[in-house]
């Protein structure tokens, strides 16, 4: 009975432990919304959202649509006019956010509340990612390891920065990771429950990126491997039904398929494949290239650059670990399940490096192996502890020092976490793209509001920084001071400004007539400077 309730209490601190970590989470997110810039894919998001949200209510609520002719909904262009033969499909989650602003901020005439509102929304699924990581774990690990794990998941800089502002590359993580989930659970049970929750949300990953019917492929392999293994039925009935559901689904979920479905869907899949529409130019290593042309080791050489460390160790030693007791594949065990986790892994990888689609921005659009990645690095954790009581200290001491080391470097360095370095590039960092959205403009340009008197401030953008976009998180008096010049025009600003996002230092700018007065610094390196007029 002692014994029981000693089981009791411990069992109970563990889950109020986990409890705590996610209030923390949450807590942290909600109170970092405000801090970050806007990214100027938002600005194009927002408008897709509204042009479906139009196109619908034209379908489905015609009168009541012709009723708020003057309403934000009818100044878009028609959903035929704007997609045209674009290779690229309509994300369910920009409807979404276009209905819910229109319901929730239909008066509201503030761009500034609007993008946060967007923010806040961005992060709410990110923080549901992290619960469903967590469910991920579970099955591999024990309830401490697993905390570890959203400990690394949080605090990953570049992958926390993007959570407020990046709906599509962060959706598709999430998406994909709850598909994950489930897919695993039915492997492990066979159910018409987790057959149908993997047919949605493989639906949703779809949607976002086309890529996601791979990791569907995955799963059926491993599922008929596993049943043929163990002389089980293959259910084939359970694998048609998800099938028509993914169909299904994917149908509601993308308008663009609700006329001339076939025709479109392959439209946008081999354009999602081959990034057919754009070619932009791509620093890496000190050189400009172009985005289909880039080295086969560029993504693995980005996340090798811009991930934490003792992540990429602890992964490694993971799959050491892996390699070394490949023997138990194939006994259906934790070892059959990590093998599912580092194909997921691995085939994207390969894909990149044969079929070279055109990646551009670091690795964001990769950032759905992420989880993947700390899974395996969990998994290495696991078996280090199991080698002794030494080794055992020792490794959670770096862990602990590692997991607090990362706590003060995203404190130190917020809002810019997605200007990551770990101590390989921290040093070359001028090599590499930084802030290629140029989000910090927007902290640049309430700078220079707040020292600047004048109350019509003209300012230039140097090399690719769009400050055009930067400006729709300041408030609408704010805009009122500020405007902005064409980067090539004749006329001398106030100020120039530019985020370094293209190899140039642009030193001359700093001269007689032109002061630095501010540059926004991570790790010591410039992300942004602010270059006022020597009067």
């Amino acid at each position: 009975m002692i014994f029981q309730n000693l089981y009791n209490k411990k069992e109970l601190i563990n889950k109020l432990t986990i409890k705590f970590f996610f209030i923390i989470f949450l807590i942290v997110g909600v109170f970092s919304v405000k801090d970050y810039g806007i990214s100027y894919d938002e600005l194009e998001y927002r408008q897709q959202g509204f042009i479906v949200l139009n196109d619908l209510g034209e379908k489905f609520f015609p009168e009541k649509t012709q009723k708020i002719k003057n309403d934000k909904l009818l100044k878009y262009p028609s959903f035929n006019e704007y997609f045209g033969e674009i290779k690229n499909n309509f994300k369910i989650q920009h409807t979404i956010y276009a209905a819910i602003e229109y319901v929730f901020q239909k008066n509201n005439n503030e761009k500034k509340e609007i993008y946060l509102l967007r923010h806040y929304l961005n992060f709410f699924v990110f923080f549901i990612s992290i619960f469903y990581f967590y469910k991920l774990s579970r099955i591999f690990f024990s309830r401490n390891l697993s905390l570890v794990g959203i400990l690394f998941y949080f605090l990953t800089p570049r992958i926390f920065a993007n959570s407020f502002y990046n709906p599509n590359d962060i959706y598709f993580l999430v998406f994909l990771l709850i598909s994950v989930y489930y897919g695993i659970y039915f492997l492990k049970k066979d159910k018409p429950k987790h057959a149908i929750l993997l047919a949605f949300f493989i639906s949703l990953a779809f949607n976002v990126r086309v890529i996601g019917v791979y990791f569907y492929l995955i799963f059926v392999f491993f599922y008929i491997l596993r049943n043929k293994f163990l002389n089980k039925n293959i259910k084939f009935n359970l694998l048609i039904l998800q099938f028509f559901l993914i169909i299904s689904f994917l149908y509601l979920l993308t308008p663009q398929l609700w006329s001339n479905p076939i025709h479109n869907f392959f439209n946008i899949f081999f354009g999602q494949l081959g990034y057919s529409a754009i070619n932009p130019k791509v620093l890496f290593m000190g050189i400009m290239y172009e985005g289909k042309n880039l080295p086969w080791y560029y993504l693995i050489y980005w996340v090798f650059i811009s991930s934490p460390l003792i992540i990429l160790i602890l992964a490694t030693i993971g799959f050491g670990f892996f390699l070394k007791d490949y023997k138990n594949v194939f006994n259906y065990n934790q070892n059959y399940l990590m093998l599912i986790i580092i194909v997921c892994l691995i085939c994207p990888l390969f894909a990149f490096i044969i079929f070279k689609p055109i990646v551009y921005n670091g690795w964001r659009q990769f950032y759905f192996i992420w989880p993947f990645i700390l899974i395996l690095s969990v998994y290495g954790l696991d078996n280090l502890q199991k080698i002794g009581k030494r080794i055992y200290l020792l490794i959670n001491l770096t862990v602990l020092f590692s997991i607090i080391g990362l706590c003060f470097w995203n404190i130190k360095n917020h809002p810019y976490q997605n200007i990551f370095f770990n101590h390989f590039a921290r040093k070359d960092s001028s090599q590499f793209e930084k802030d290629y959205w140029g989000l910090s403009n927007t902290n640049a340009l309430r700078n220079i509001l707040k020292n600047e008197n004048k109350e019509s401030i003209t300012i230039k953008p140097l090399g690719g920084s769009r400050i055009d976009f930067a400006i729709n998180m300041l408030t609408n008096r704010e805009r009122e001071r500020i405007k902005i010049l064409k980067p090539f025009s004749d006329t001398n600003p106030d100020y120039y400004m530019t985020t370094y996002n293209d190899g140039n230092n642009f030193e001359d700018y700093s001269s007689s007539e032109y002061l630095e007065v501010e540059s926004i610094l991570v790790d010591n390196f410039k992300i942004n400077t602010v270059f006022k007029k020597d009067f």
